[in-house]
């Protein structure tokens, strides 16, 4: 492992972390599995641009966080303040990339976000996790966090 760093993102990082995210978000949401991919992906994005961060990567209240080692980009954080103007972070999104998980990259960034986000005076930090996604779970649970609600669905 090189040297982990949180940057804030460029506009082309920007660029691929909404087609990278979003097309994650469209594929694993329970919301849009039963969609064909295509469509799921279409409304994700526009949802992304009109109702989450409609002013792209100046979106008052939200950070667009480049995880990097060295000069490489190995994952991506999006946190908001949620509601804007308050000390409470939603984490829309943390993601390291396929080819450098199991490196240590994950805890790392957590450790640089924990510390960064707690020196600017934010004091939570709130985010939802897919039931399936046990390496996630593990980690969060690793740093403290703790579960305070369920979402369920049932095919009918």
């Amino acid at each position: 492992m090189n040297s982990i760093r949180l940057a804030k993102m460029t506009e082309p990082q920007f660029e691929s972390f909404v087609e990278s995210s979003n097309a994650d978000y469209a594929r694993e949401s329970p919301l849009y599995r039963d969609l064909p991919f295509a469509e799921a992906l279409e409304f994700v994005i526009k949802e992304f641009y009109t109702r989450t961060a409609p002013e792209g990567l100046n979106t008052p209240g939200h950070h667009f966080i480049a995880i990097m080692n060295g000069t490489e980009q190995v994952g991506y954080l999006h946190l908001s303040e949620k509601p804007v103007g308050t000390k409470i972070l939603f984490a829309w999104d943390f993601a390291i990339h396929p080819e450098h998980q199991k490196k240590g990259y994950g805890k790392t960034a957590m450790l640089l976000a924990q510390k960064h986000f707690s020196d600017l005076g934010y004091t939570k930090v709130i985010l939802n996790v897919f039931a399936e996604n046990a390496g996630a779970i593990k980690l969060y649970e690793a740093f403290g966090f703790k579960v305070t609600q369920f979402n369920m669905e049932r095919v009918i």
